[in-house]
C-alpha cells in the first residue's frame, strides 16, 4: 500500500519504539531488568498488539465514515462518559492526535466530538484499543 493509514503508521511508530526498548534490554537478564524499562516494554507490547488486532478486524481498511452501528457508538459514547475525566479525555484526545480544542468542552459532548472525529478517519478501532489498554475494566 503506498499511502499508508494512520493506525498503518502509528503501529510502524510502536514497533520501533518496542524494538529500542527491546534493544536496551537485551543487556539485562530477568532478575537485572530495571522495573521502569520491563513496565515500558509490557505496555509497549500491549500497545503493538492491540494495534495489529484493530488493523486485522474485519473491514479495518475498509472504514467509511458511519460504518459503526448506532449502538456500538452509543455504548462507546457514554463508556467515555463513564470511564474517563474530562482531562483524562484531553489526554486520549492527545494521544489520538486529535486538537481537543475543536471539540465542545463538555465531558459528554467531548466524548461524542471524540467518537464521531474517530468514525470520520477510520480510527475507531484504534481508539477502542486504547481504551481496553487504558480501561480494561470496561467493555469496550
Amino acid at each position: 500500500m503506498d499511502n499508508p493509514t494512520i493506525p498503518q503508521k502509528r503501529l510502524k511508530r510502536a514497533r520501533q519504539s518496542l524494538a529500542v526498548l527491546e534493544e536496551q534490554a537485551a543487556g539485562y537478564t530477568v532478575l537485572t531488568i530495571p522495573a521502569h524499562l520491563k513496565i515500558e516494554l509490557d505496555e509497549k507490547r500491549q500497545e503493538v498488539a492491540d494495534l495489529e488486532a484493530g488493523l486485522s478486524a474485519p473491514g479495518a481498511g475498509e472504514f467509511k465514515p458511519g460504518n459503526t452501528a448506532p449502538t456500538e457508538r452509543a455504548t462507546l459514547r457514554r463508556n467515555l462518559v463513564a470511564s474517563f475525566s474530562a482531562e483524562e479525555l484531553r489526554d486520549l484526545c492527545f494521544d489520538l492526535g486529535i486538537e481537543h480544542e475543536n471539540l465542545p468542552q463538555t465531558k459528554a459532548g467531548m466524548a461524542r466530538g471524540v467518537v464521531e472525529h474517530c468514525e470520520r478517519r477510520g480510527l475507531t478501532g484504534e481508539l477502542v484499543a486504547l481504551c481496553r489498554r487504558l480501561r480494561p475494566q470496561v467493555t469496550w
